[in-house]
């Protein structure tokens, strides 16, 4: 009987990561779309705000990352983590298109690269404190 209590404890560690991460993700992907989100990050009177706003988003697809990493497991979660949030970021992208963005392709691609820095970054982090902690099960 134990042992079936330990497995179904680890199942809802488990769901409850991947809730999580859902909606840490829903949340970067909503920010990423809104108007008054990208204003806010990127005000036309701060010099080199453009530079300002691909920092911020770096810082957030490192939470995306972290998030993703715990999700992925003790199997390769840095490469995992970075590859998830740059397909998140070209998701993000194709939106942006679609809502009329008329960024160039080459930004596209920057913005790209920004998400899979942010992946790396915040599967390195996940790497360091969550996932290689013997007293961390998942």
């Amino acid at each position: 009987m134990r042992g079936k209590h330990r497995m179904q404890l680890k199942r809802l560690v488990r769901i409850r990561i991947a809730a999580i991460a859902i909606v840490t993700l829903a949340v970067i992907l909503f920010a990423s779309l809104n108007d008054d989100v990208y204003q806010a990050t990127s005000p036309s009177w701060i010099p080199h705000h453009v530079i300002v706003r691909k920092l911020l988003s770096i810082v957030a697809f490192s939470l995306g990352g972290y998030v993703a990493a715990i999700v992925f497991g003790r199997r390769r979660p840095i490469l995992r983590a970075a590859m998830a949030i740059a397909l998140l970021s070209a998701l993000i992208e194709v939106l942006q298109r679609i809502d009329g963005s008329t960024e160039t392709l080459l930004w596209n691609a920057f913005d790209v690269l920004c998400g899979a820095i942010g992946g790396f970054i915040g599967g390195v982090v996940a790497s360091w404190t969550a996932i290689r902690r013997p007293d961390t099960e998942y």
